[in-house]
């Protein structure tokens, strides 16, 4: 085994409780911009500044998370996924609000965004919210999408070396 082998299997087996913690951290964040942003995203009105501070660490806190974690492959296939959720979610607040229709409908789709991004009603309607939603989780997706792909040719990599390493060529 080479020394950068070992260095790659060293650094996958220190990653199981950086994985646990990343995972306990990200239902932390979720669930605390829930409690907080809940109620007020459930009446509607402008938010609090408890409500914009909740947004603005749920937006920071999401993202330090992807660029700290992003060495982690479980860790940055979940992230990836729940971006993905949320990008999706976001787009769709965004055209349903351009389109005009809204209410229960929209927000059965759009629930999942609405709640961590409603501090931002503090200064801007909804549809600039969700145009920002859309904007801030697109950047999330493409980021972890590009984290797990690196990581997943980084892996390969490795494998393609330990076979080539056991082959000899014959002149």
């Amino acid at each position: 085994m080479t020394k950068q082998m070992k260095k790659q299997s060293v650094k996958q087996n220190k990653g199981t409780g950086h994985t646990v913690a990343g995972v306990i951290a990200m239902l932390v964040l979720a669930f605390s911009s829930i409690v907080v942003n809940a109620n007020g995203a459930a009446w509607g009105g402008a938010a609090g500044f408890d409500s914009f501070l909740t947004t603005l660490f749920f937006i920071l806190f999401w993202s330090m998370f992807i660029v700290i974690y992003k060495s982690n492959n479980v860790l940055s296939k979940l992230y990836y996924v729940m971006s993905l959720l949320l990008c999706m979610a976001a787009a769709c607040g965004f055209v349903l609000r351009l389109m005009g229709t809204g209410g229960f409908i929209s927000a059965a789709f759009v629930s999942i965004v609405a709640v961590p991004f409603y501090g931002f009603t503090m200064f801007a309607d909804w549809t600039v919210i969700y145009g920002i939603a859309t904007a801030v989780t697109l950047w999330w997706m493409l980021y972890t999408g590009a984290n797990v792909r690196r990581l997943k040719e980084e892996r390969n990599g490795v494998i393609s070396e330990e076979k080539n390493k056991g082959t000899r060529k014959v002149n």
